[in-house]
């Protein structure tokens, strides 16, 4: 058995969570005074994909006085609702209660994404099970529990956690000590994000596994060691 530790993403690959980022943002619109709306709820999911997308890019400058990780972290979650809401002004303070709201209601509607449990449940047998993700560290352990997920899990590491996201080196390189440096051939990474997970792990040197349910078209730098439409076939494969 050539892998020993397998790193999976959670948002997109073991659970589907748009309808908690919907609730959650609702949330944050309430303690707003507006109303919410599904086309606003729906705005909200397109900006925070495509902020995040930026942030993950490493073309984000953050100002001078934003030091720390810990800095880094709570300007780059508050600044999302200070820009989503510029036609509403909110001042950095609000910003950062407003971000506390809604991590603490994501993880309320998760759904998992079918066949998660059972093949979790399966593969724990023999390997140990990790989860990477670019989101907050409480939301992702809450996004477990309320999916059933938790006790295949040997241990998460969030963008909290690392200090900075995917694809970073450093991020893998925090991954790979969490994990008690195992031999990069010993590990897997699996997910559906092609720059966080695929490249990510590709320029780490491990193996990846695409999980595309879709069927999407993958770009021709992207070179999954295996892909996936289903978690299920992971049953197969390892």
């Amino acid at each position: 058995m050539k892998y020993k530790k397998l790193i999976f993403y959670l948002d997109g690959t073991l659970v589907s969570d748009r309808e908690s980022m919907k609730y959650a943002f609702c949330c944050v619109l309430k303690e707003l005074g507006i109303t919410p709306s599904k086309n606003l709820a729906l705005e909200w999911l397109k900006f925070d994909d495509a902020y995040w997308h930026e942030i993950e890019s490493g073309r984000t400058v953050f100002p001078e006085y934003v030091q720390t990780k810990e800095d880094r972290r709570v300007y780059a979650q508050a600044m999302r609702f200070v820009l989503f809401f510029e036609s509403f002004p909110i001042s950095f303070e609000q910003a950062i209660h407003f971000n506390d709201v809604y991590c603490e209601n994501l993880g309320m509607n998760i759904v998992p994404i079918l066949g998660a449990e059972e093949v979790l449940c399966f593969l724990k047998e023999n390997y140990e099970i990790y989860i990477a993700t670019n989101g907050p560290r409480r939301s992702a352990l809450k996004k477990l529990e309320n999916a059933n997920l938790s006790s295949y899990i040997s241990g998460v590491l969030s963008s909290e956690d690392a200090g900075i996201t995917k694809p970073s080196k450093i991020f893998f390189d925090s991954l790979f000590q969490m994990m008690q440096y195992p031999h990069k051939e010993e590990a897997l990474m699996i997910g559906d994000g092609i720059t966080t997970d695929i490249l990510g792990g590709m320029q780490y040197g491990i193996d990846t596994c695409l999980f595309n349910p879709n069927n999407n078209q993958i770009p021709i730098d992207c070179k999954p060691t295996m892909s996936v439409q289903s978690l299920l076939e992971l049953k197969r494969k390892l």
